[in-house]
């Protein structure tokens, strides 16, 4: 089994301008919609939601009671734009599927589709796929599941967390290699999808401050948080009041092993994380002010350029709509 320096040392990523771009696909975790030779939203949509229904990663109990809580964005739909220095690059799908039961307990499945469009897509084609299945009360991921293809090089991540001994079990496949390793997590570790759930529950106000720790079978992100102002935005799906967060993410890495309990019931300790890079990404994003806390855009400066992920459309079939 590999360590998770060694893990690290394997795997690369793009440079340059497609680096940008994958950044605030990450950060926002939603950058594409279609071009004119792409499958529309809705088919893109319909083939996520389907992936996530028929998945039995938790073990599904078809004769356990449904789940009594409610989950508040179960069957959202959010369609997003993502640009470089003005020029669209990529479209994405973010939706939820509808509280389930599980031998795990009650789970939501949120999945995010992918594409390059136009120009870009000639240049360097992307086609990801991602899917997490969290907790509706904790909303912690129990499982990520992550499909990754970009200029027709495929690799996929399944991450299965134990919070409990600050665990995470990884599986990461690329062509004909897989490889099985352990990383050591903090106890409020998300996915790059579930924190951004865990924030939309939050009560928000000017000069709040969050920590969210994400861990999707790579690096482990710590990303800070501010609430730094309120603003009228348009997008293309409308007018929104909203709250401005700025962000900024950095790269840590466990220090401290969480030692397996022993047989006098010990429990595992939770790992210490040692700062690797200070201010790996930075920028701001806004999500509306009221109380659905829709995602709407994101941005990020670099040296790359300027990247920017905004709503095109969002969609809830729940009998409330969102107030602009």
């Amino acid at each position: 089994m590999q360590t998770s320096s060694q893990q690290t040392r394997q795997i690369k990523r793009p440079t340059g301008p497609v680096t940008l771009l994958l950044i605030v696909a990450t950060m926002l975790l939603t950058p594409a919609l279609v071009g004119a030779d792409e499958p529309p939203p809705s088919e893109v949509a319909e083939a996520q939601a389907t992936r996530m229904e028929g998945a039995d990663v938790l073990g599904d109990r078809e004769t356990a009671d449904s789940p009594t809580e409610e989950f508040p964005w179960a069957g959202e739909q959010f369609y997003y734009s993502l640009r470089v220095n003005g020029v669209e690059a990529m479209r994405a799908v973010l939706q939820t599927g509808r509280l389930r039961s599980s031998d795990r307990g009650p789970y939501v499945a949120a999945g995010v589709d992918v594409r390059s469009v136009g120009f870009f897509d000639s240049l360097y084609s992307v086609e990801h796929h991602a899917d997490t299945y969290f907790n509706p009360r904790t909303l912690l991921p129990y499982r990520s599941e992550k499909r990754l293809s970009e200029k027709n090089n495929t690799r996929s991540y399944t991450v299965d967390y134990n919070h409990e001994d600050y665990m995470a079990q990884c599986h990461y496949t690329r062509r004909d290699s897989d490889r099985d390793y352990e990383w050591r997590i903090p106890g409020t570790t998300h996915d790059m999808i579930s924190w951004l759930y865990d924030l939309r529950s939050r009560s928000l106000a000017m000069g709040d401050s969050f920590v969210f720790y994400i861990y999707d079978g790579w690096k482990i992100s710590e990303i800070h948080i501010d609430v730094v102002g309120k603003e009228d935005l348009y997008t293309p799906a409308g007018w929104f009041k909203t709250w401005k967060f700025k962000y900024v993410r950095k790269i840590v890495h466990p220090m401290k092993p969480a030692s397996a309990a022993n047989s006098e019931g010990e429990s595992a300790i939770e790992p210490v994380m040692h700062v690797r890079e200070r201010s790996r990404h930075s920028g701001h994003f806004w999500l509306s002010r009221d109380a659905n806390h829709l995602p709407l855009r994101v941005t990020i400066r670099s040296g790359f350029g300027y990247g920017e992920a905004v709503l095109m459309k969002y969609r809830n079939p729940g009998p409330e709509t969102a107030s602009r």
